[in-house]
């Protein structure tokens, strides 16, 4: 049962809610009341079955987690009231907006979008902010709670967004036919192909996604075909969009089947007109009969062929395929944490270091910092060390291109190292790779994760090597959806 309390329930903020919207809510939270209230609203909605459903299960789930403090469970049975409603009986949007109103009433904002039920990319769009945090702080606690208390860590509160809108400075699109030879861009909805119109996305830089619809009217217009995925034929398959956090570079990439691009000046001239704020526009060619978005083969259209964007005061250039975070705001609180991981040390291996930004920033911020950064992949290496000598840090970032496990157990063997950080991919880092890390013996281990799944996995490995969690930082990166990074510290016993 709920804590209920003469004054009403307790907000998130810990401010008592006023008796009548106490009233409101407690159909919505009192689970023996649950059956007499899904009777009354089913016959409003004229879907018995499907809402008695959905109360039964809206009533339920918040009662099967453990209780939350001050009471702010309350506001949680809303929220997945609401969101139910809106994803199984859209003819409750009424009760939906009476929601919205609880909601505010008790001091928690929401947003709102148009196509949140058919895209599916923020499924908890519907969720106060506050709460997301304090769910995603709930996943964080529960992996490494029991490893801090261990090794007498500190698992430190979730590092949130002050606004968490139009945070991501990456885009993107798949273009379909439509009737009437139009051409459709959006979203492909939610486990489908079905592609979704969109013309703004809340979490989007307000400019990518008029480029990207910029892109669709062009192609009309010029005739260019979008791709077939069933027949494998046509040529315009994906635009990808890249907007500068802090400078105005704009990259547009073209992503098409074919290799000769018939009518590109034209092209370019009317992607120009239709989106000048584009400072360079690049052909990316994929082939394959893949659902991935990018091939291995760019040509530059218009422009340098790259952009650049600015990190805690460094300045990264980024090509049309270059990994680079998409909430660069968000990523300057990780990178700060790493840096503070790494404290004062001398030497640094940043495996898996990409184009360089996180060994970069830490070299910068350190004066006397050495900085030894692996990536397999080439290209990304030449950008890292061009991204190192526009930053003034060649002389003391150096980058090789090697596999970081075979690199550690050859080179690395003869070098010391203070410090490493590893930022791997989602699905983690390997024994082999971690057993490498033991034997360099670092006396600090920084480990930087898009997936804590696997980061608690890694994590057991690195103490039993004789390392232990110090610290525990949780950065949200992805606001209004269920993933939460996090930035663990290990210094060794």
């Amino acid at each position: 049962m709920p804590p209920t309390s003469s004054a009403g329930p307790v907000t998130g903020a810990g401010t008592p809610a006023s008796s009548a919207v106490a009233r409101m809510i407690m159909p919505w939270i009192m689970p023996q009341m649950a059956a007499a209230y899904a009777t009354r609203v089913t016959k409003s909605m004229g879907q018995p079955d499907a809402a008695r459903a959905c109360f039964s299960t809206v009533i339920a789930v918040p009662f099967n987690d453990a209780a939350i403090p001050d009471g702010s469970r309350c506001a949680d049975a809303i929220v997945i009231s609401h969101w139910f409603l809106c994803k199984r009986v859209p003819q409750a949007r009424s009760v939906c907006r009476q929601t919205a109103g609880i909601l505010g009433a008790m001091g928690y904002k929401t947003y709102t979008c148009p196509i949140a039920r058919d895209c599916g990319g923020c499924e908890w769009l519907a969720v106060p902010y506050p709460i997301q945090l304090r769910r995603k702080q709930e996943q964080v606690e529960g992996l490494f709670g029991g490893m801090a208390e261990e090794d007498g860590a500190a698992l430190e509160p979730i590092r949130g967004m002050e606004e968490p809108v139009r945070y991501r400075h990456k885009a993107a699109t798949p273009f379909a036919h439509a009737r009437g030879g139009r051409v459709l861009c959006g979203f492909y909805a939610a486990g489908t192909h079905r592609i979704v119109p969109c013309e703004s996305c809340l979490v989007e830089d307000e400019r990518a996604r008029r480029i990207l619809s910029g892109v669709a009217r062009v192609a009309e217009r010029l005739h260019v075909p979008p791709y077939d995925e069933d027949r494998g034929v046509g040529v315009l398959r994906h635009a990808v969009v890249r907007c500068g956090w802090k400078t105005d570079d704009v990259m547009l990439v073209l992503v098409t089947r074919v290799n000769e691009l018939r009518g590109a000046d034209r092209l370019v001239s009317e992607l120009r007109a239709e989106c000048p704020e584009v400072t360079t526009i690049v052909q990316n060619v994929n082939d394959r009969r893949t659902n991935a978005i990018l091939g291995r083969r760019c040509q530059t259209l218009f422009g340098p062929g790259a952009m650049h964007d600015k990190l805690l005061g460094c300045r990264f250039e980024i090509g049309p395929t270059s990994f680079y975070q998409t909430n660069p705001a968000q990523t300057e609180v990780l990178y700060g944490l790493a840096i503070e991981g790494v404290g004062g040390a001398a030497h640094v291996l940043d495996a898996y270091c990409g184009t360089g930004t996180i060994g970069i920033c830490a070299a910068t911020a350190t004066p006397d910092m050495q900085v030894t950064g692996i990536e397999q992949v080439q290209g990304a290496v030449a950008c890292a060390r061009r991204n190192a000598e526009a930053n003034g840090v060649a002389e003391r970032c150096r980058f090789v291109a090697a596999d970081a496990t075979a690199w550690m157990v050859r080179e690395g063997a003869r070098e010391h190292f203070d410090a490493i950080i590893m930022d791997p991919p989602r699905a983690g880092s390997t024994p082999e790779f971690l057993g490498g890390v033991a034997t360099l013996a670092p006396e600090r281990v920084v480990y930087v994760s898009c997936n804590i799944v696997t980061q608690a996995r890694d994590l057991e490995i690195l103490r039993e090597r004789g390392y232990r969690l110090e610290r525990v930082c949780p950065v949200d990166m992805f606001p209004h959806t269920k993933h939460v990074e996090s930035v663990v510290t290990l210094v060794r016993r």
